[in-house]
């Protein structure tokens, strides 16, 4: 890790643990008509906890992607239009869906994630809330479509993309990786982008910008690592609480402290605080409560 206050590296080695917790999606399923502001159907009046970490739609079903195949949970397909059920990944946990194109999807933790039973015979519509990784099934003729917010939206007809639009952020980014991308706001459209650029888009004035970006820096998550490049330390903490599902306070005097390094997702909450901690910059104050205060070190006189 280095930090902007101190320009010499500090060189953390690690060992990979399991996460000391346990974390389930819940599925909520579509069984009759509702409404949604994107005009797509959707209802929420049955749920099921799950488990397994891969998720197979195919044939009206949710299958097992990981064991033998035996959870099956029907999805019921309206005559009046496509409904959507609804994957919640849970603050701690990450979920892999193929959808019923092959579409293949890897929804991170806190994410929100509405999916079709099948899909129309024109367009291909999803909806989230969060951060997933796509690897999209070609389909020239029939694109897929990302709905983000009332009016931003994603279109491909297929290709490898990270997007990241987390409520609790000031801004939307996607970051593409194979084929190409169409963002569209109403309808029209805002911005296409190559592989390699990473498209912000900044909620509050709408303005937004194309950059070239490192991919493996954005999609680290899918990886099982953190990868930090002169990030402030506001945005390492609230990635480490959607992630261990803790609670996180931080001073303000020291939230635009920055840093760059790679940490492992695997290792326990502790060992990723102490890495941080072994900057000589920041303390931390663990509560059994799930809570979490970080302070700045006090340098003596």
């Amino acid at each position: 890790l280095r930090s902007t206050r101190n320009s010499a590296p500090l060189c953390i080695a690690y060992t990979e643990y399991c996460l000391p917790l346990t974390v389930a999606c819940l599925v909520r399923l579509s069984d009759h008509q509702g409404l949604l502001k994107s005009r797509y159907l959707v209802s929420i009046i049955s749920q099921s906890i799950l488990d397994a970490e891969r998720l197979i739609v195919k044939n009206n079903q949710l299958i097992d992607g990981e064991g033998d195949g035996k959870l099956h949970i029907a999805l019921k397909e309206k005559e009046e239009g496509p409904s959507l059920n609804k994957l919640d990944v849970p603050a701690g946990g990450e979920h892999e869906l193929t959808l019923a194109d092959g579409s293949s999807i890897k929804v991170n933790s806190a994410t929100e994630f509405w999916f079709p039973t099948n899909f129309g015979k024109e367009t291909r519509h999803v909806r989230m809330q969060g951060e997933a990784y796509f690897q999209v099934e070609a389909n020239q003729e029939h694109p897929f479509i990302v709905h983000l917010t009332d009016e931003i939206k994603v279109k491909v007809t297929g290709t490898t993309f990270n997007i990241n639009s987390y409520k609790e952020e000031s801004h939307i980014s996607i970051a593409l990786e194979k084929g190409s991308i169409d963002i569209l706001q109403a309808d029209q459209l805002l911005a296409s982008i190559t592989p390699g650029q990473l498209f912000t888009y900044q909620k509050e004035t709408g303005e937004y910008q194309i950059s070239s970006s490192d991919i493996n820096h954005i999609t680290d998550w899918t990886s099982d690592t953190f990868i930090f490049r002169d990030e402030s330390i506001e945005t390492i903490m609230r990635k480490l609480s959607r992630w261990y599902n803790v609670e996180i306070s931080l001073d303000k005097e020291i939230k635009d402290i920055r840093y760059t390094g790679i940490l492992s997702r695997k290792q326990p909450l502790h060992e990723t605080l102490e890495a941080l901690r072994l900057t000589n910059e920041l303390d931390f104050d663990i509560k059994e409560s799930n809570k979490v205060t970080v302070s700045e070190i006090k340098k003596q006189p």
